[in-house]
């Protein structure tokens, strides 16, 4: 069953102070509203940037996108890589999360310069590093 994805990567605009209690909020509505979109993804925060793949049916991620891209709690949202797959890549998660991290910073950061750059394997790395931060925390 082909589903359709939507990769991208933020700039977080929560104070730093309140940023572990929001983020740990988002995660709790997301993971609500996503079961009841469909939409399946993982979401990773390096302290300054966010990054988050979403996977489902397109109504649902269109729906979810549009929430996304008009959220104040970050700004210069960018798409990194969007399309469809043969298969989700984080299904049986409405939404895993594990945390702040500096490596999960740097990857963030990288992601935003090679796509300002335009390169095609973008996307790549961070979706390797959500794979690896996803894994261990085992299917809900």
């Amino acid at each position: 069953m082909t589903v359709n994805y939507w990769l991208y990567v933020s700039k977080s605009a929560i104070p730093t102070e309140q940023s572990a209690a929001t983020v740990e909020d988002i995660v709790r509505n997301a993971q609500v509203k996503n079961a009841v979109l469909g939409i399946t993804g993982a979401l990773i925060f390096g302290g300054s940037h966010f990054g988050q793949i979403i996977e489902g049916p397109p109504e649902g991620l269109l729906t979810l996108r549009s929430v996304i891209m008009t959220d104040d709690r970050h700004t210069e949202v960018r798409t990194i890589s969007d399309g469809k797959t043969e298969r989700r890549r984080f299904g049986g998660w409405s939404l895993a999360y594990s945390g702040a991290s500096m490596v999960v910073s740097r990857a963030l950061q990288r992601a935003i310069r090679d796509t300002a750059q335009g390169s095609a394997d973008a996307g790549a790395e961070l979706l390797q590093l959500m794979d690896e931060i996803v894994a261990p925390l085992g299917r809900p």
